[in-house]
């Protein structure tokens, strides 16, 4: 079944991302100033994905800053 066919899919994905910034937000905001999500770059439609992280607010974060190949994409969102 493909991530985000128009629907149910994609409203659930934005809602995890909520879920999770919240939870960070809430759980480790005096402990990190940020988090960081790695996914590879193989990963099933990676483009919407990524323009959906990026719509939330993460960023594009140089792989080789965590020792990551570049066959990872790293992005960040500051807490």
């Amino acid at each position: 079944m493909p991530l985000f066919p128009g629907g149910y899919q994609q409203q659930a994905f934005h809602s995890c991302i909520i879920d999770l910034i919240e939870f960070a937000e809430e759980t480790y905001a005096d402990k990190c100033d940020s988090l960081i999500i790695i996914l590879e770059k193989c990963t099933k439609n990676m483009d919407t994905v990524l323009r959906t992280l990026l719509y939330f607010g993460f960023q594009l974060i140089d792989p080789r800053i965590y020792n990551h190949t570049a066959s990872y994409v790293l992005v960040g969102y500051e807490l």
